[in-house]
């Protein structure tokens, strides 16, 4: 009986032994689930690394900011009308959204009130060193300069707009007219300067006094004087005959008319 129950409890033994050994083999590998883990993550990694992706690309609505990001509080009216053409391109895009085709819309509008005021700012400057340049040359150029910046403004159906841009162009005419005034004063100018010194001349000179002031008028163009300048002109040269005997007054006429002499023109002033 001892020998049947030492044997019945060898048998058990033998037996949870087996079951044991029998449970590691159907059992996974530690190391089979701990690489399916980690390729289960790299999955996920490199699904959320792809949808990363798509969220760092910026949208419509970021490359238009991005633009207006890059005007400065100085920036021209020129710099602003180039952010508003490439914006127009970005919402012209057919991948764009109903939303943010409503932004840019947003955007473009604040850009298109600041080229506005950006318009009248800069053209006001350049009227006022045009009016204020010492040549008509210059004040031309200022002029023309003031002309391309009002090309820029944006034009739209409001009526407060469209007078404005009327004043504008209005306001160009009137500079170009004024240059013009101005050059025709400053050659006025000169030419009563050059009669002061012929009559100088006249009276500080005894011998030669009458040569020397011919020098000074022959150099003016009669027909660019105004009524008060011409008068001066005209008084300077009954002057200088009365230093001629009667016979010689013909020389001031001469001598005043010899087309060898270049007179000044407008273009000098």
């Amino acid at each position: 009986m001892r020998l049947s129950m030492k044997f019945l409890m060898l048998t058990v033994l033998a037996g949870l032994l087996y079951g044991c050994q029998t449970a590691k083999v159907f059992s996974p590998a530690p190391e089979v689930a701990f690489i399916k883990s980690q390729t289960d993550n790299v999955q996920d990694d490199v699904s959320q690394s792809g949808e990363n992706q798509e969220e760092k690309k910026p949208s419509a609505y970021d490359e238009a900011m991005i633009i207006v990001s890059g005007l400065k509080d100085d920036s021209s009216a020129q710099d602003i009308a180039n952010a508003l053409i490439k914006i127009e391109v970005i919402g012209s895009s057919a991948q764009i959204s109903e939303q943010e085709l409503l932004k840019i819309a947003e955007i473009e509008g604040n850009l298109l009130s600041l080229l506005r005021a950006k318009v009248k700012m800069e053209v006001s400057a350049l009227h006022t060193r045009a009016l204020k340049s010492s040549t008509y040359r210059e004040g031309y150029e200022l002029a023309r300069d003031a002309e391309s910046v009002v090309m820029l403004y944006p034009l739209s159906d409001s009526l407060p707009t469209i007078k404005e841009a009327e004043e504008l162009s209005l306001k160009q005419k009137e500079v170009l007219r004024r240059l013009e005034q101005i050059r025709l004063q400053r050659y006025n100018h000169w030419a009563a300067k050059q009669a002061e010194k012929a009559l100088r001349d006249l009276r500080e000179k005894k011998k030669g006094g009458a040569e020397s002031a011919l020098v000074h008028l022959r150099v003016i163009e009669p027909n660019l004087l105004e009524s008060s300048v011409a008068a001066l002109y005209s008084y300077c040269v009954i002057e200088i005959m009365k230093k001629f005997d009667n016979d010689e007054k013909a020389t001031v006429a001469k001598q005043l008319t010899n087309p060898s002499v270049t007179r000044r023109s407008l273009e000098d002033f």
